[in-house]
């Protein structure tokens, strides 16, 4: 490895410093925008340079000295060592570049990153790595498991079943175990779901619930949803309208912010009189209850059954609402061949985005508008590009800071037809 004097021009998507070195691109993790310093670069790797920072000259501006004793080596976090105004800015730039390098989209009106109204303790769902006893994030660019006894950005409920969770598995390793997940839900409830090969012995649960604080446990083997003991659900509320969550369907971990990521939604539809609308990635029916009061027909898709489940629970009293409990491209195949013509689509497809099906069969569709909720911005940029070439253009975007200190971006796009 060699090391250069290397000047750091801004962050991007991933959270890294981009610098440059003899015209090259070098990615250093941990870098500032305006930091200048010596960073030790090495091989390149499928084409790009990497650089460790191995002495600061001369530290941006924008550098805050991080406020976690695992940052720098858990993964949970990537830009922790940025002012949270900056980290704001940061994000703002990954959705505009995105858009304008990979969708070709260079007319935008200016948009800001909704902040999140807390920085730290904000999230109530977290999934974790178990591996030999240990539990926690992977560490940075790895595999490896970081064992963790709490974490910042968790609320204090799942900091609690943490500790407790890894106290009993380094003295009662838990065989076939992977990842586990812990909820805390509207009413202070701690949920654990464990990911595993098999289910867990009678007596091993037996320990295992004398030695947790929880509301309630679950194995989930495969497909399966196995009780452990107490509750199942979690609930969740969202400007006042409630919302069961089974172990196995997602919600997003961020409540506090949840509301203003429904707002912005449905702000972004532009028509006030809707006769039919589709939603395809409807997860437990969180935009469909806000968007069937604004339509006369909606069909909400969601292909996790348990999802769907929960979805038919929480929108039981909305008559408007029709569920089809299967894939994105099933359903926009199905509602072709009937000639459905929705006037509008919304979708939060997972961080993969649509699929070429799903894009194509959309596209095929033609609704007037499309609003499109995205967890990343190079993905929501491809399907853009797509969205522009069959002649859509972007009306608005708004990013939003679900996860504060890490590189991860929300945002809501609307495209209309041209």
């Amino acid at each position: 490895m060699q090391i250069h004097k290397i000047k750091i021009e801004k962050i991007v998507s991933g959270g890294y410093g981009l610098g440059r070195l003899d015209g090259r691109v070098v990615l250093v993790p941990y870098g500032a925008p305006g930091d200048e310093a010596l960073i030790e670069v090495a091989p390149a790797r499928k084409g790009v340079l990497w650089g460790t920072i191995s002495q600061m000259i001369d530290a941006a501006p924008s550098r805050v000295d991080p406020f976690c004793a695992h940052y720098g080596r858990c993964g949970g976090c990537q830009i922790q060592h940025l002012s949270y105004p900056h980290q704001l800015e940061c994000k703002r730039q990954f959705l505009e570049e995105a858009l304008r390098r990979i969708a070709g989209i260079c007319s935008m009106e200016a948009f800001s990153c909704s902040a999140s109204p807390a920085h730290t303790g904000y999230r109530s769902r977290v999934r974790f790595h178990y591996d030999k006893g240990r539990v926690g994030f992977f560490t940075s660019r790895s595999h490896e498991v970081i064992p963790l006894k709490s974490c910042p950005m968790l609320t204090d409920g799942i900091n609690r079943c943490l500790e407790q969770f890894g106290s009993f598995v380094s003295d009662y390793p838990l065989p076939g175990l992977s990842e586990i997940q812990i909820t805390e839900d509207a009413d202070a409830r701690v949920i654990l779901t464990l990911n595993v090969n098999v289910a867990p012995e009678a007596n091993v649960i037996e320990r295992f619930q004398k030695s947790l604080d929880v509301a309630g446990a679950v194995a989930k083997a495969g497909s399966r949803i196995i009780p452990l003991w107490g509750e199942q659900y979690s609930n969740h509320s969202v400007e006042g309208k409630n919302f069961r969550v089974g172990p196995d369907s997602f919600f997003q971990a961020n409540t506090l912010l949840l509301p203003a990521l429904v707002h912005e939604a449905m702000k972004a539809i532009s028509r006030t009189e809707i006769s039919y609308a589709v939603e395809l990635y409807a997860g437990v029916g969180v935009f469909s209850l806000f968007l069937s009061e604004k339509v006369r027909k909606l069909v909400a898709v969601e292909a996790n059954r348990s999802a769907a489940e929960d979805a038919a629970h929480n929108l039981i009293d909305r008559k408007n609402v029709e569920i089809m409990p299967v894939s994105a491209e099933d359903a926009l195949d199905l509602l072709t061949r009937k000639g459905a013509k929705p006037e509008l689509v919304l979708l939060d497809p997972p961080r993969e985005g649509l699929s070429t099906a799903a894009r194509r069969k959309l596209l095929q569709m033609a609704p007037r508008q499309v609003v499109y909720i995205s967890c990343d911005p190079a993905t929501l940029a491809r399907d853009a590009k797509m969205f522009v070439a069959g002649g859509y253009r972007l009306e608005t975007a708004k990013p939003l800071d679900m996860f504060p200190h890490t590189a991860h971006v929300e945002s809501v796009c609307s495209f209309v037809r041209s």
